[in-house]
């Protein structure tokens, strides 16, 4: 199997992230976030990205109480040795192992256990991801019961349904949950957005049902 490169490409959707989450920051301008988009301006070290992320809002707030961001540092560095191959606990013995080469062609060895090992640093990175967008973005930590106010069609963006934030705390860093949704709890945007949900009415299964009848 592609074991390597499965790190790899770990490493590389963390790294992409946690960029994103740095330009959605409150203390990056969206002219400098534009100009990323644009390829017009370099991309930021995955250091610098989490470092700016932490130093406002909920993030620094869950970084002065549980060092988040060591946590994710030291898998992000983890993920690196391994991808650039860093001493003997990253080479091919330990990550790719193979039966040899025909004609220039590495022919990969299967391994049950390099297979556990990396679907079990897939689930740590996952937990990460997850914990970099509820950074970002804390409402969806919360059940805001959109399905009941908005029906077929609810927001493009920025909210989940009842189960997906279910799921999602499901994801979170075991050691980070509590914490973090303490913490956003009592963010003054998250009340906000809450209050503004409860004081919506419901949509009425006569609503609904017209939703489903433009859909036909």
């Amino acid at each position: 199997g592609q074991y390597r490169a499965a790190y790899d490409h770990q490493r590389r959707g963390l790294e992409l992230v946690a960029i994103g989450a740095h330009f959605l920051s409150e203390n990056v301008s969206a002219t400098d976030a534009q100009a990323w988009m644009r390829s017009d301006a370099k991309s930021p070290f995955f250091s610098r990205a989490v470092d700016q992320l932490s130093s406002h809002g909920i993030a620094s707030k869950l970084e002065s109480s549980h060092r988040w961001v060591e946590l994710i540092k030291s898998h992000y560095w983890r993920l690196s040795d391994i991808a650039h191959v860093r001493g003997m606990a990253a080479g091919s013995t330990e990550v790719q192992p193979s039966h040899g080469m025909i004609s220039g062609v590495e022919l990969l060895e299967f391994s049950p256990t390099i297979l556990a090992k990396v679907l079990d640093t897939f689930l740590i990175t996952i937990g990460f991801v997850a914990l970099l967008m509820a950074l970002c973005n804390p409402a969806v930590l919360f059940d805001l019961d959109v399905e009941a106010k908005f029906g077929l069609n609810g927001p493009l963006s920025g909210f989940l349904e009842s189960g997906q934030v279910e799921r999602l705390h499901r994801l979170l860093p075991h050691s980070l949950r509590e914490p973090l949704i303490a913490i956003a709890a009592g963010d003054e945007t998250v009340i906000s957005v809450k209050r503004h949900f409860t004081t919506m009415p419901d949509l009425t299964p006569q609503q609904v049902q017209e939703q489903v009848d433009q859909l036909r």
